[in-house]
């Protein structure tokens, strides 16, 4: 697990990004709190599992 976090506007999301495109350990998911419908799985925690890697973004 890794936590990216710093001030407003300085990359963050794009980084998350960038590594999610990058990534080869499987599927790649992304999911935003700010995203009705995103938030709706991140409270339910109704996300795939098994092997890639999920970035939770906006999570204040």
């Amino acid at each position: 697990m890794v936590f990216i976090e710093g001030p407003r506007q300085v990359g963050k999301t794009h980084l998350a990004k960038k590594l999610l495109k990058k990534n080869t350990w499987g599927r790649s998911y992304y999911l935003n709190w700010d995203y009705d419908e995103d938030r709706e799985v991140i409270l339910k925690r109704k996300w795939p599992i098994g092997k890639g890697m999920l970035v939770l973004d906006e999570i204040h």
